[in-house]
């Protein structure tokens, strides 16, 4: 109605195109991630003007968990299922420039302390609770009681940590992606603490803090495996090291033998517990393959990369079988490039089809890690 009385008005078109902006991320997740990555990288801090999106997800009472989020529909892997703006948001810049402080806030009662950008981000939602009692709804209502010790593997059919999203953050937005197909009526869960598979801490250290005992499947794994075998993998891990850093070339032949021999100190299936040791090395061997421009080989360790990873896949065998992913397994920063292995070595044996779909797969797996796509271009070329 202002705008018909002031047509000429450029502030409130300004306004106006604004709030139609924020009304359609809220209604329908549809951001301009470019704008989104340009704004985080030029204001300091990075506190962005951008809407809350809650995608197909709702809050549910779970039978002995309290409140748990699940989904309303069947969703694919690297679909949106929130964007969130940070009730509070400290931010810690990645240099020093010689005038930074570090804040130190105690808490006699617990004697626990907390330093830097933590203690910060603890007296901003407090001051911004007391300033704006209006708001207190929002982050009062998360408290649900003293946390109870779960001593179960499995909480409403389910492992108590598992994972099948994950957070990525632009500025001060949380972007919750899906990292697996998932049904509809699926509680969302994603990790307290990203395993590294290399027993090097007891995992429920991690954990500590929300006083629970973890006893997801590779929780139980880190307990059940005897100390032997955590020495034969370092033995192994470190005779690897040994192969890919040799002056005199790598013998791909011992590598894979040491490959295999590590493979076999797991019982478990990885779809059940990922072998989070085995998909580095072999990504490495990938590597070694493609600059010696053997791409059937190539195929081979990107096949047994994904399989390290809990991915059930089809068609990296150079058969038949279309390349696709039946299941998605452990999402990690390197997928993208895994999936990118695969695309050249597809498209140098003439799978042109199947180079499209792993491209397809990067992509996805890009928007998982990134939180976007819309720099998938850019970033990795057309």
């Amino acid at each position: 109605m202002l705008r018909s009385k002031f047509p000429d008005n450029k502030q409130a078109l300004i306004v106006s195109e604004r709030a139609q902006r924020r009304c359609s991320e809220q209604d329908n997740g549809d951001y301009d991630f470019k704008l989104l990555q340009a704004e985080a990288k030029k204001l300091r801090p990075p506190q962005l003007d951008h809407a809350t999106y809650i995608g197909p997800v709702e809050i549910r009472k779970t039978k002995t968990k309290g409140r748990g989020l699940f989904l309303t529909k069947a969703v694919k892997a690297g679909d949106l299922l929130l964007c969130e703006k940070a009730f509070a948001h400290a931010y810690a810049p990645e240099s020093d420039d010689g005038n930074s402080k570090i804040t130190l806030l105690m808490n006699p009662e617990t004697n626990q302390g907390f330093m830097g950008g933590q203690a910060d981000l603890i007296t901003m939602i407090a001051q911004k609770l007391f300033h704006n009692p209006s708001v207190a709804p929002t982050f009062t209502t998360l408290y649900h009681g003293n946390y109870e010790g779960a001593s179960t593997p499995m909480v409403d059919g389910k492992p108590i940590v598992d994972t099948n999203a994950r957070r990525a953050f632009i500025g001060d937005m949380m972007i919750v992606r899906a990292t697996q197909d998932l049904e509809a009526d699926t509680e969302v869960t994603f990790w307290y603490k990203i395993p590294v598979g290399d027993h090097s801490e007891d995992p429920q250290e991690a954990h500590k803090n929300w006083e629970f005992v973890c006893d997801c499947a590779m929780c139980q794994d880190v307990k059940r495996t005897k100390t032997a075998v955590i020495l034969e993998r370092r033995k192994l891990l470190k005779q690897l090291e040994h192969a890919f850093g040799s002056s005199y070339g790598i013998k791909a032949d011992q590598v894979e033998r040491l490959l295999r021999a590590l493979d076999h100190t797991y019982t478990r299936p990885a779809i059940e517990v990922p072998r989070l040791l085995l998909w580095d090395p072999q990504l490495l061997l990938a590597r070694v393959y493609i600059a010696q421009n053997n791409m059937k080989k190539a195929l081979g360790c990107v096949g047994k990369v994904l399989s390290a990873l809990g991915f059930i896949i089809d068609g990296v065998d150079t058969s038949s079988t279309y390349f696709r992913v039946v299941r998605w397994g452990c999402v990690i920063d390197h997928l993208v490039e895994i999936f990118l292995h695969a695309q050249n070595a597809f498209r140098a044996i003439g799978a042109g089809e199947d180079s499209k779909r792993a491209r397809t797969y990067a992509k996805s797996a890009y928007s998982i890690v990134v939180g976007e796509d819309i720099s998938f271009e850019s970033t990795y070329g057309s």
